[in-house]
């Protein structure tokens, strides 16, 4: 699974108690998950962002999620 956010802000961190991306290049995080069944919908994937301080009051944060599953041989 891939999470990339894109706006005037920068991922900070995992949420408290949320899963940490296998990998973070800037704001694109990649989860590696076996099993969907086994993570919590409501808090695996939440985390936290640094608003940028040049952002303009009702500026946008987009957050595009995007899951895959590994080629089947």
């Amino acid at each position: 699974m891939v999470i990339t956010i894109t706006g005037a802000c920068n991922y900070f961190s995992p949420a408290l108690g949320a899963l940490t991306p296998n990998n973070t290049i800037g704001n694109v995080l990649t989860y590696n998950v076996a099993d969907f069944g086994l993570v919590s919908y409501d808090s695996s994937f939440n985390f936290n962002i640094l608003v940028d301080t040049t952002a303009a009051l009702g500026s946008q944060i987009c957050i595009q999620v995007s899951i895959s599953t590994p080629a089947l041989e």
